[in-house]
C-alpha cells in the first residue's frame, strides 16, 4: 500500500501508526478488508519503482507490482511485504474513524480537499498497533 499522510507514536501504551486514507482509494477496500497490514520504506534507487505504484491503480486487474520491478513476500502472519524495502513494519489495526474536515485548521484544507472544485470523499483515519518490525 503506498500512503502519503502518517504519524507513528505511543497511544495508550501502545506503539502506534496513524494513518490517513482517502475513501476513494483502492487502499481503503483493502484496509477495510484485513485487520493487518504491513508500511515499507525503500531505498533511494526504487523511487521510481514506488511512484509507478503510486500512479497506478490496483482495481484494474494489471500486476502493477511486477510491472514496478518489485517482489512480494509473506510475514509470518501471512501479511505482504516488499523484498525490497529496507524497512517493514507490521501493523494491526485497532480503530477507524472518518476524519472530520470541519475541525482541520484551514490553512491546512486549502488545495486538499478540492477536486475540479468538487468536494472528494472523505479521508478515514486507521490507528494501528505495531506488532513487528524489519530493518536491512
Amino acid at each position: 500500500m503506498l500512503l502519503t499522510m502518517g504519524t507513528m507514536g505511543v497511544f495508550r501504551g501502545k506503539p502506534i501508526v496513524s494513518i490517513f486514507v482517502n475513501e476513494s482509494r483502492y487502499t481503503y477496500e483493502l484496509l477495510q478488508k484485513n485487520p493487518y497490514f504491513t508500511l515499507a520504506v525503500f531505498p533511494e534507487q526504487y523511487k521510481e519503482s514506488v511512484d509507478y505504484l503510486g500512479h497506478h491503480s490496483g482495481r484494474d486487474g494489471a500486476d502493477k507490482i511486477k510491472d514496478a520491478g518489485l517482489e512480494v513476500s509473506k510475514t509470518a502472519l501471512g501479511n505482504p511485504f516488499f523484498e525490497q524495502a529496507n524497512l517493514v513494519i507490521e501493523c494491526r489495526m485497532l480503530y477507524t474513524g472518518t476524519w472530520d474536515e470541519s475541525k482541520l485548521d484551514d490553512s491546512m484544507k486549502s488545495g486538499f480537499y478540492r477536486d475540479n472544485g468538487e468536494r472528494r470523499p472523505a479521508h478515514q483515519q486507521f490507528l494501528a498497533e505495531i506488532v513487528h518490525v524489519w530493518t536491512k
